[in-house]
């Protein structure tokens, strides 16, 4: 078989895809008069004034009522704020032990996205492909990417992959493709580059490695670093080689999974997927 059949069967190709007293008065004065003698001149009579005394009663002085101690209400856009930046600090340190294992570090660029949940494509019809966009609306031009893939497939021909440096369009656009193809007896693997839905460029030729996992219902860890023309691929921890497009072709753009098979139902879930911006 020659290689233009063997991209034709084998590389079928398409597109795929985190909350506001009162006082009292005084007593009367009293006069005493004391009486004059017969004999005697009279005595100017002497009058003792007697001052009142006056007490003063205290106005009642008024209970407070007791104050209720108020239960502060919890602030919701702050919890959820928390608990966001808890999860990413968590994310960010997985990330940082698989980036140390190839020699990077969060020390250098930023998350770009993570993934909250597994995102499957289930494939049904003879010649099928799909694709499924993820990281929202970012796009990057270096970076680290990982997934986790699983794969089923009751056909013979299956491929798992996603698309990278992609034109927003990524049925007619420019683009990138990683393909992993599920086959017995040949676990094979490619990057090529592709535009209008066209294969048009190899840029790591097809290959095989063992480090694949084949078996039906298994999965591969699979952890792509592209910097400028230059793309190092590992498979299961295994590093696999590194491989250049000089061209320049496309520098930057989108991401998406991708599924595509041949016949029969195929199903490709990908899991625990994360992009690291280096620049």
């Amino acid at each position: 078989m020659n290689k233009h059949n063997f991209y034709q069967i084998v590389w079928i190709i398409g597109l795929a895809w985190f909350l506001s007293g009162c006082a009292t008065a005084p007593a009367d004065l009293v006069e005493t008069t004391m009486p004059v003698p017969p004999s005697a001149s009279p005595v100017p009579p002497t009058a003792t004034a007697i001052p009142p005394t006056i007490t003063s009663t205290p106005e009642p002085t008024d209970t407070p009522e007791p104050t209720a101690t108020a239960t502060p209400t919890p602030d919701k856009t702050a919890t959820v704020q928390a608990e966001a930046t808890q999860t990413a600090e968590i994310v960010i340190a997985e990330i940082n032990k698989e980036l140390e294992a190839v020699g990077l570090s969060t020390e250098n660029g930023q998350l770009l996205w993570a993934q909250d949940e597994p995102a499957e494509i289930a494939l049904d019809s003879y010649g099928q492909t799909l694709y499924d966009p993820f990281g929202g609306d970012q796009s990057a031009s270096d970076f680290v990417l990982k997934t986790d893939v699983t794969w089923e497939s009751t056909g013979g021909l299956a491929i798992c992959g996603f698309f990278f440096r992609s034109d927003k369009s990524f049925e007619e656009g420019k683009q990138y493709q990683y393909r992993m193809l599920r086959l017995s007896g040949l676990p094979a693997w490619a990057i090529s580059y592709y535009q209008n839905g066209q294969f048009s460029k190899d840029i790591s030729l097809v290959r095989t490695n063992s480090s694949i996992n084949q078996e039906q219902g298994s999965t591969n860890k699979l952890l792509l670093i592209a910097e400028g023309e230059m793309f190092t691929l590992y498979i299961n921890d295994v590093r696999v080689g590194t491989f250049y497009d000089y061209s320049k072709n496309k520098l930057d753009g989108y991401f998406a999974f991708l599924a595509t098979h041949e016949s029969g139902d195929t199903t490709c879930t990908f899991a625990d997927t994360w992009v690291w911006a280096l620049k």
